[in-house]
């Protein structure tokens, strides 16, 4: 018997089996301000601590076809000591804001997150406001079980 794959074939292989795709053209974006980039990591030799800090964000810029214009800034922080694993935390904090002509809408994020020897404990708020308005606060507060982690 002589098998051969179906993309061997002369007849399947020239045949194109979708139309040329289409797309939309890019949208235009104007930087307002660069995106936020970073990473430094701090060893203390004295306690045996390490710290990293993360900088994050795509900055501002406006979406030229709708006037939308965009803020995304972001700065996270990982410790901990030496061997002491109920020294971890981390922190994260996220501010995003979006706004069109005389219409403003920004959210903050933080978390914390910590351990002792048996739990993760996290604490996080969220909150959220239309103008100058605050119009939704969550916060959070859970303890989770390391299960020998």
């Amino acid at each position: 018997m002589n098998f051969r794959f179906a993309s061997e074939a002369p007849e399947i292989r020239n045949r194109r089996l979708l139309p040329n795709p289409k797309g939309r053209r890019p949208y235009g974006v104007e930087t307002i301000s660069k995106p936020q980039k970073g990473w430094t990591i701090t060893e203390n030799l004295a306690d045996a601590s390490t710290v990293v800090e993360i900088g994050e964000g795509a900055g501002t810029y406006r979406m030229v076809d709708n006037d939308l214009t965009i803020t995304s800034l972001g700065h996270e922080r990982y410790s901990f000591r030496s061997d002491d694993f109920g020294s971890v935390k981390a922190e994260a904090k996220w501010e995003f804001e979006f706004s069109r002509a005389d219409w403003r809408m920004h959210s903050v994020t933080e978390t914390t997150m910590t351990a002792t020897s048996s739990h993760f404990h996290i604490e996080a708020n969220l909150q959220a406001w239309e103008g100058e308005a605050l119009v939704h606060e969550h916060k959070w507060a859970e303890a989770i079980e390391r299960r020998l982690l």
